[in-house]
């Protein structure tokens, strides 16, 4: 399978200062090969211009690891 996929976040200077909350799940949000391939394949498999029901479709699904990892928002 090889080495695995990493997701990078970019943003402006000050972000995490403006919005502490949502800097801080930013920064420790971490999913699983399995999330994120689940993930993807939705959005890829999602007519275009659905892909963001689809996101939505998989927090539904993964409704605990949504609610864990954005608690405090």
């Amino acid at each position: 399978m090889g080495k695995g996929e990493q997701l990078h976040a970019i943003g402006r200077s000050g972000f995490g200062a403006a919005f502490p909350a949502l800097g801080k799940i930013a920064k420790n949000l971490k999913l699983t090969d399995d999330q994120l391939g689940s993930l993807e394949d939705l959005i890829q498999q999602a007519p275009k211009g659905q892909e963001k029901a689809a996101a939505g479709k998989w927090a539904d699904q993964h409704r605990q690891f949504v609610d864990q990892a954005f608690a405090g928002l």
